[in-house]
């Protein structure tokens, strides 16, 4: 760093792709708790804090560690590096698959009333971080087979094969697949859904179908037992003085200390509910996770973003449902909100189109147009930065026809620059001037642009299946969490180290990437430190310091 105070980032990350081969485009620099752009200058940088480094390994996991340098000069400024999970390992395993001439467009046999299924399992099959990650094989070091609330693998499992039947297996004239074994795996685990072959829910559908998979993989193998009280108590007073998004960061961590998935790296968001007493203004907070969320839709809507708005429209609580204010200690009319705090890298919105109508006691579907543009910018509904931004793009839509209580499920997904429209086995390209954003449109899923643009792919293939960059979360490493905050952040270090005492964190190596205690990985054992001759372990991550150290000192003498 201090050879090159004449240059800025830009140039200091292509010195750490050439010595430590990570691209530039997968590196992310913090100088405290702050991002580091590409053009800041690092004459600007000034010393802070002890020497640390994060760092992913060969197998894309993201993980910490601390190293101590050579003794630096007192005036050499400190960096963190964050490399993230990322496309060249994934990207260059996807490029061993072999694509199917039809890859991506065959349709789904109708198993029986099981449109809804198809119109689900389309629409999940067509997010191509999620077809990635099952095709390149990632799932199969991540599954958790002893969790009770997962189903032994079995539909991680069935999943994957259903992506590899898709995109993969498909010979020049096949045009639908048969999805029986997925179909036989969710009668078995979720039979409510497919008693009698009745006409189920999509929404219902993708929501087991989402937790499902997320406990199937979730990485927490002994989850700790949930804080007490007081441990709340405790959290609220440390954080009370240090504003929501330390606090959001707190809720993050606490629900990672039990759930960690792929799908929590890639559908995950938080929210924010406050109640604020309207006599004394004191407010209460909470954060809490989201998969996806359902917003209302009304006769008068016009665009989805509509319904985002009603969303989180305030809401004032008084008569019978006054609320208690522990400052006034008495019950007090309030104002209850609902804020997004952070958006994941792809969103799933729910438009609650049934209603109830007291007039004839019965539930109605409303049919009117939401209109979407296939690119939005929802950095307006947020209330909170946004680490990437809150560009997204439209990538698939799950569609119902037909009245409440009967109807039909169709998909609508992007494949490549097209559209195609999944109706059972039938599948058809999307007409000019269609909108892939529909009236019948039920269940939108929308993939965060990349650099502010759009993730429009030109062709089917290695790029189109490439991860988007995609942070791993976990407890080691709060600068790749969606909140703006930094393991530097010393109240958060304290919970921190505080989590790690009451879960008896460390991170072990192993040949597959660096795991924390209680992670699954290798096939849902603990990680040993020990080769096959009983030696200790030698990954290519417990190098990274040393290596890290030369490539700096390079850069100094340059």
């Amino acid at each position: 760093l201090e050879g090159g105070r004449a240059r800025d980032v830009a140039w200091l990350k292509a010195q750490l792709e050439a010595s430590l081969g990570v691209p530039a485009s997968g590196q992310r620099l913090f100088h405290s708790t702050h991002e580091l752009p590409d053009a800041e200058p690092l004459a600007a940088l000034r010393p802070s804090g002890p020497w640390q480094r994060r760092g992913s390994n060969n197998s894309g996991s993201s993980s910490a560690s601390t190293a101590t340098p050579p003794p630096a000069p007192v005036s050499a400024p400190v960096v963190e590096l964050v490399m993230l999970r990322r496309d060249h390992d994934a990207a260059r395993r996807c490029s061993g698959v072999r694509l199917s001439p039809n890859a991506g467009l065959l349709g789904m046999s109708n198993l029986g009333n099981s449109c809804f299924m198809n119109s689900g399992l389309q629409c999940l099959s067509h997010i191509p971080a999620l077809v990635a990650y099952f095709l390149d094989g990632q799932h199969k070091g991540e599954l958790n087979t002893s969790n009770p609330l997962g189903h032994k693998g079995q539909v991680a499992l069935a999943f994957a094969e259903l992506q590899h039947e898709l995109w993969t297996r498909g010979g020049a004239q096949a045009t639908a697949h048969r999805p029986t074994a997925m179909h036989s795996v969710f009668r078995k685990v979720v039979p409510h859904l497919f008693e009698d072959y009745g006409q189920q829910d999509v929404q219902e559908f993708l929501a087991f179908c989402l937790d499902a998979l997320h406990e199937d993989l979730n990485r927490v193998r002994q989850r700790p037992p949930p804080p007490t009280p007081s441990e709340e108590e405790r959290d609220a007073d440390l954080v009370e003085r240090h504003g929501d998004e330390v606090a959001a960061a707190v809720a993050w961590m606490r629900y990672l200390q039990r759930g960690k998935s792929f799908l929590v790296d890639l559908l995950q968001g938080q929210l924010r509910s406050s109640l604020t007493c309207k006599a004394c203004g004191h407010r209460a907070s909470n954060f809490d996770p989201f998969l996806y969320l359902s917003v209302p839709v009304s006769g008068s809507m016009r665009q989805v973003t509509d319904a985002i708005e009603t969303y989180l429209e305030e809401e004032v609580l008084e008569g019978d449902e006054k609320w208690f204010c522990r400052h006034c200690e008495k019950k007090v009319d309030a104002r209850k909100k609902i804020d997004l705090w952070k958006l994941p890298p792809v969103l799933v919105l729910h438009l609650k189109r049934f209603e109830f109508d007291q007039r004839s006691c019965q539930f109605r579907k409303l049919g009117n147009h939401l209109r979407m543009p296939e690119v939005v910018d929802l950095l307006e509904y947020t209330s909170s930065p946004q680490r990437e931004g809150a560009r997204y793009e439209v990538v698939a839509v799950a569609n119902h026809m037909g009245p409440f209580g009967s109807g039909h499920y169709t998909a609508t997904c992007r494949v490549g620059t097209s559209w195609r429209h999944f109706n059972d086995s039938r599948v058809t390209e999307l007409g000019p001037g269609v909108e892939p954003v529909g009236p019948d449109a039920y269940v939108v899923f929308l993939q965060r642009c990349e650099h502010g643009g759009s993730t429009s792919n030109p062709s089917i293939g290695v790029d189109f299946l490439a991860p988007r960059l995609l942070p791993r979360q976990t407890l080691s490493s709060p600068s790749a969490w969606p909140q703006m905050v930094s393991a530097r952040n010393s109240i958060l270090a304290q919970l921190m180290r505080r989590a790690s005492t009451e879960s008896n964190e460390v991170s072990p190596h192993s040949e597959e990437g660096v795991l924390e205690s209680g992670e699954v990985g290798g096939g849902g054992g603990r990680p040993s430190r020990t080769d096959s001759a009983g030696k200790p372990r030698t990954s290519s991550m417990s190098r990274w310091p040393a290596r890290l150290s030369r490539a700096l000192a390079s850069v100094r003498g340059r």
